[in-house]
């Protein structure tokens, strides 16, 4: 909010978008929602509250963290917008789906987004049903696979007290590389993210024979 009155943003809600982090979040936004209704149509809050706890962990550490460079650019370029607007959707669709759970907090936050004169309890529970498809879901595991290749090495560099801001020559990983980033171009994204989040020059993808190796 402090960025965007800044900027004198003006956000909307969106569907789509051209960059590929906020395709992510919007997919991992749906798939939160679905997550939160199945766990109150089953009376089961602790995975409902869960689900929500996850998305905000990614939103923040995740997708936030990633996306300063597009917030903190001083002209209101096109990326620029859809960094807010996408931010903008999935806090409103999640505060529309966490208010039974959290009635006061969500409140406050969608009229901080959508003014004072609106409430996040006259609004419908989102319907996000017929949103879903297999893109967002591949989309989804793939950012996933990324994710969990930063959180590993960024464990081992803690654990062998090697600062983040000190560069590494390259970083091993090892995972069912058949099942993702099924394209030059996906894969050059990604490995470019890895480079980028746990500061090493090469990224270098085991396959399954080498994984003994890898391992000692």
């Amino acid at each position: 909010t402090l960025y965007a009155n800044a900027d004198g943003v003006l956000a909307k809600e969106i569907t789509t978008s051209e960059n590929m982090l906020d395709r992510y979040i919007l997919a991992k936004a749906k798939a939160a929602v679905l997550q939160v209704q199945a766990g109150m149509d089953a009376y089961d809050t602790p995975s409902a509250t869960e689900a929500i706890t996850q998305f905000f962990e990614v939103l923040n550490n995740w997708y936030i963290r990633r996306s300063r460079p597009r917030f903190w650019g001083e002209e209101m370029t096109a990326d620029k917008q859809a960094a807010y607007d996408t931010l903008f959707t999935v806090l409103s669709l999640m505060c529309r789906a966490a208010a039974p759970l959290l009635p006061f907090v969500s409140e406050a936050v969608y009229r901080g987004l959508h003014g004072d004169a609106a409430s996040v309890h006259l609004t419908d529970f989102p319907d996000v049903n017929e949103d879903a498809n297999l893109s967002d879901m591949i989309l989804i595991g793939d950012m996933d696979n990324a994710r969990d290749i930063c959180n590993a090495a960024l464990a081992v560099r803690n654990a062998a007290n090697i600062r983040v801001r000190q560069p590494l020559a390259k970083l091993t990983a090892y995972f069912a590389m058949e099942q993702t980033w099924n394209n030059e171009a996906e894969l050059e994204y990604y490995m470019q993210m890895i480079c980028d989040e746990v500061n090493v020059k090469d990224v270098i993808i085991a396959e399954s024979k080498e994984i003994e190796e890898v391992a000692t």
